[in-house]
């Protein structure tokens, strides 16, 4: 699921009866004498889950990308930083990158059944690519790591 992600959706079911007995979440301004889309109409609210916090497990950084830096605003580590984890991410680089170092990837929120072993990959798409840049200041590295684990 992409960072804010909003799923909007509804639940119809019928049973197997003679005469079906069709039912809506929600069921306002649903009816219907079947699931089928020409036996139905659709309510005309809807569940709704919306998710700012979790993202992608995969990730592609570089020109042209979702992320085109690791350490930019924007970037991938500030948004694993500002989100959680619910599985192993991979990190992808696409192309060269010029970082500006302002982002430091932090120790990652966790959620599910392997938080707390979950792990961040940081790979080449199987081309060479430079990262280059610069530091906040002289004695900062381009690429921080801060408390972070498993990387």
């Amino acid at each position: 699921m992409v960072l804010n992600t909003v799923i909007q959706y509804f639940v119809v079911a019928q049973d197997m009866a003679t005469i079906p007995f069709v039912t809506f979440n929600p069921a306002k301004g649903a009816v219907g004498t079947s699931v089928s889309p020409d036996g139905m109409t659709a309510p005309t609210t809807f569940e709704q889950l919306f998710d700012s916090s979790f993202f992608a497990c995969h990730m592609n950084v570089g020109t042209g990308q979702t992320y085109a830096t690791l350490t930019g605003v924007g970037g991938v580590f500030a948004t694993i930083n500002a989100g959680t984890a619910s599985a192993n991410i991979v990190v992808t680089i696409k192309s060269d990158i010029t970082e500006p170092g302002t982002k430091a990837l932090s120790l990652m929120n966790e959620e599910g059944p392997n938080a707390g072993s979950l792990t961040l990959t940081i790979q080449s798409d199987g081309i060479s690519h430079v990262i280059s840049g610069t530091t906040v200041n002289t004695l900062s590295p381009m690429i921080s790591i801060t408390g972070a684990k498993n990387v």
